[in-house]
């Protein structure tokens, strides 16, 4: 994983940047914990599986984030009818970032 992580940073040519350097991903590559825990309420564990000589085996390589469903009868009535209606003028990324922080803010 380290490998990764130098060529990664060789690729970008992150060198050039003049607080970076090389030693530094080592220290925080050996400061990563060896185990992530996770709120198996909000998040969930991605698994592969490899087959072995004993059989199938459940591989983990990320976590996701669980999105929570809505049925309308846990809306409160009064938000049912709020349609939001975006600035006029807002390119993409500021249209997105507008929904986002109304999602955020458990208005939509």
């Amino acid at each position: 994983m380290l490998e990764v992580l130098i060529k990664e940073a060789r690729e970008k040519k992150l060198f050039s940047c003049p607080v970076f350097n090389d030693g530094s991903i080592l220290g925080v590559f050996i400061r990563l914990p060896d185990e992530i825990h996770i709120d198996d309420k909000k998040w969930v564990k991605k698994y592969r599986i490899r087959e072995t000589e004993n059989g199938p085996v459940k591989i983990p390589y990320g976590i996701d984030y669980i999105k929570t469903e809505y049925k309308e009868k846990d809306i409160p009535e009064f938000t049912n009818n709020f349609k939001p209606i975006p600035p006029d003028g807002l390119s993409d990324n500021e249209l997105a970032n507008w929904y986002i922080e109304l999602h955020k803010k458990g208005l939509i």
